[in-house]
């Protein structure tokens, strides 16, 4: 395995790395759908989406074609969607990833929630200047469940403001 593979798999099993980025895009996608119904209703118009990063499939991708670039474009602007299922005491943002969505001007749609049940899905959006904030002053941890191998920023829901999603 190589040393890119270790990093990308943490303590799992290629399969079950393969399973759960499967299960992340679906919940991508989910969020993307119900985003744009949010923004509909908000703003009485439906936004350009279009893919940008990976090929955002969920399919298995080799090392040569990963990307760290933000998964869509909205209207033009970088968005990276980021989910949780749950609803955790404190997130964790992976330093690497918030560093390079940072330089490159992105911004972060971040839901949590009963993605089983696809119910009380809430959402916030990170722009990049609260992205360079956290980055300036949120604690930095290498959590057990990554192998203790990357660096995430540790945040707390009640720093953001919430909205919930229409499912």
């Amino acid at each position: 395995m190589t040393t890119f593979d270790q990093y990308r798999f943490d303590i799992r099993a290629k399969e079950q790395a393969m399973r759960d980025i499967k299960m992340g895009t679906k919940r991508q996608n989910l969020v993307v759908k119900a985003f744009i119904k949010y923004w509909e209703k908000v703003f009485g118009e439906t936004p350009e989406v279009e893919d940008n990063g990976c090929d955002n499939t969920g399919e298995f991708l080799e090392q040569d074609k990963v990307s760290a670039d933000a998964d869509i474009k909205l209207n033009g602007h970088l968005l990276e969607i980021k989910t949780i299922h749950g609803y955790p005491k404190e997130l964790w943002l992976k330093k690497d990833h918030i560093d390079r969505l940072i330089k490159d001007g992105a911004h972060v749609l971040l839901c949590i929630g009963d993605f089983t049940n696809r119910k009380d899905l809430y959402f916030t959006t990170i722009f990049n200047d609260q992205l360079k904030e956290i980055v300036k002053d949120c604690d930095i941890d290498y959590p057990e469940k990554y192998g203790m191998m990357k660096a995430v920023y540790v945040v707390y829901p009640n720093q953001f403001v919430w909205g919930k999603l229409p499912c």
